[in-house]
């Protein structure tokens, strides 16, 4: 029996035998449940996790720890979290592409542009 079921069990027999209560504590479990996720919000998750990495400056392979795996199912079960292949390979593509062509549009409309570089700098050291 797993956890949800045990909390349904605990929460419905502490519960004066009130149908209409009874009712309403198996519906707020229920919203909690985990549903199936949609390809639009699989593709917002993909690029949000890449855009973490990067910003936190983690190494792509933090995906494949069994640490990090079972974390990513304990919050959200229906989510396959990507390899660090995939991640390196086609995720990384896509948001290339994304920015480039951003950036590509941004200079076609631009009247001025200034190019400037600085040096970069790892955070790690």
């Amino acid at each position: 029996m797993n956890l949800i079921n045990k909390c349904k069990l605990n929460l419905i027999s502490n519960v004066d035998k009130n149908e209409s209560q009874v009712n309403n504590i198996q519906k707020s479990i229920d919203s909690f449940m985990d549903r199936n996720i949609f390809q639009n919000e699989v593709i917002a998750i993909h690029c949000q996790l890449l855009y973490a990495l990067f910003l936190a400056n983690i190494p792509f392979s933090f995906v494949n720890n069994p640490k990090v795996i079972k974390l990513f199912r304990m919050l959200r079960p229906s989510y396959n979290l990507l390899s660090r292949k995939w991640i390196s390979t086609k995720i990384l593509d896509q948001v290339h592409q994304e920015v480039e062509y951003k950036i590509q549009e941004f200079v076609t409309d631009a009247k001025f542009l200034t190019l400037s570089e600085d040096g970069w700098i790892n955070v790690s050291k």
